[in-house]
């Protein structure tokens, strides 16, 4: 069963929001979304908050063509409001991925760049209370489409 983190006292406030990736609420219908707090979106349990950064990262990738940790980090945590090099730093260091490689999509790929999003977003302390379950559920809840362009016919293993 996935975690809700919603009553989770002196937490930051996207693991509060089940929203790992402090996605703003800008409107879209998330599945999950049970309404916005501070400008962010709040989902039932933090599965959906991952379901949600996949799809954003999905659409990121294959619309905006963001295909490598540079070009999807700017457009996600942009410079104006971030200090976005840093984070594209500790997004290649942590998943051994250059900043201007272009990111070959796999399940694990995906799992080592959601996890260090998760240390910026929410803090290491915190990113470690979400379970590989948790990611696996996130995964689940996705359409066919995002799940096989990420894994293929690969079951999702925690």
């Amino acid at each position: 069963m996935p975690q809700s983190f919603i009553n989770f006292v002196d937490a930051p406030l996207g693991l509060k929001n089940n929203n790992p990736g402090n996605l703003r609420d800008v409107g879209i219908g998330w599945e999950g979304k049970i309404g916005s707090n501070k400008n962010f979106v709040v989902f039932e349990d933090v599965s959906w908050g991952i379901r949600a950064m996949v799809i954003n990262f999905h659409t990121s990738i294959t619309i905006h063509e963001n295909d490598t940790l540079y070009k999807y980090i700017t457009r996600y945590a942009p410079p104006i409001e971030n200090d976005t090099a840093k984070y594209i730093q500790i997004l290649s260091q942590k998943t051994g991925i250059a900043p201007n490689e272009k990111i070959h999509f796999n399940f694990e790929k995906l799992k080592l760049i959601l996890r260090a999003q998760f240390d910026v977003e929410i803090g290491p302390k915190y990113s470690a209370l979400i379970t590989n379950e948790d990611v696996i559920e996130g995964f689940l809840r996705l359409s066919n489409n995002v799940a096989y362009f990420f894994n293929g016919n690969n079951k999702f293993k925690a």
